[in-house]
């Protein structure tokens, strides 16, 4: 075999480990490891994944309980429409700034999942919010790795990826008791699903937010129960932070304070932390809460 005929098969057998190489990669033909359990039951969002690299992109707003998961029910889809019929059960969870519900359909032999999801609102999303509804949409394929969820789209090249609820991430930032902390990093280490750490703490805590606008309106905020948020111009309740008036006193002193105060500007809370607990249909979820002992422990900046 001469030299020229060494390059051809040469350069022959590369195009072959290249074709292969993209066929093991992208082909729908290739099999995905088994599942090793359901879909069924809650999964937290963690981020979007690129699949050739295993890059993992948070969304945004950052992840916390109650915003971007997913809930598979093994509730049967009674719809009679047409549009419906195709899908078995349904789909319940939280995008960046309103609850989603739809219906689902998945077969274990395939691997494949069909998802129909939409808000129940007309609220805005925000930051990854109408991305993340995309992508559940387009959903094609699934696994499930112990605790692990992966949502794969766009021929297989991306995937959501998710965490059983319950399984801590570990991955918010501790408490620093002498300085302001971000509201993220106060919700995320005290909103959890053991209610029994519920009740006060006796801890004295700093946070620094902006003043959540339900329907858009500062004037209507209510001093002697609002609640703090972690971006300005805020308008949903998730991973918002109850703050309270100790007395009526306080929220007197606090009505004062909004009147002459621009409300649209950065607020630093001191007060004292307490442990809420929430109910959520038969389960139960922590919330942090501060109580205000003091208006002038209320700043804005």
């Amino acid at each position: 075999m001469n030299r020229i005929q060494l390059l051809i098969v040469a350069g022959l057998c590369a195009a072959v480990l290249l074709a292969v190489g993209c066929t093991e990669e992208y082909s729908d033909e290739v099999p995905f490891p088994p599942s090793q359990g359901t879909v069924f039951g809650s999964w937290n969002f963690v981020g979007f994944v690129d699949a050739k690299t295993e890059v993992v992109r948070e969304p945004m707003p950052k992840t916390m309980t109650g915003r971007y998961s997913l809930v598979f029910r093994s509730r049967e889809n009674r719809a009679t429409n047409d549009e419906a019929t195709s899908y078995s059960y349904t789909v319940g969870g939280s995008s960046s700034s309103d609850h989603i519900d739809g219906v689902y359909a998945v077969d274990y032999s395939t691997a494949t999942v069909k998802i129909e999801v939409k808000k129940r609102e007309q609220t805005a999303e925000i930051f990854d919010g109408s991305l993340y509804i995309e992508c559940l949409n387009a959903s094609e394929f699934f696994v499930v790795l112990e605790t692990e969820l992966r949502l794969y789209y766009n021929h297989k090249t991306e995937y959501l990826l998710f965490k059983r609820e319950g399984i801590e991430q570990q991955n918010h930032p501790p408490i620093d008791w002498e300085n302001y902390n971000d509201v993220y990093a106060v919700y995320s280490n005290y909103a959890t699903g053991d209610c029994s750490q519920a009740g006060p703490t006796g801890k004295i805590i700093k946070v620094e937010g902006y003043i959540l606008q339900p329907g858009g309106n500062l004037r209507e905020i209510d001093p002697s129960h609002f609640y703090l948020a972690g971006y300005p111009n805020q308008i949903f309740f998730f991973d918002a932070i109850n703050i309270w008036a100790a007395t009526p006193e306080v929220a007197e002193q606090l009505r004062i304070k909004f009147e002459n105060s621009n409300l649209g500007k950065k607020c630093y809370i001191t007060g004292e932390l307490n442990i809420g607990d929430l109910p959520i249909n038969g389960a139960c979820r922590t919330i942090p809460i501060i109580w205000i002992t003091d208006a002038d422990n209320v700043i804005f900046e």
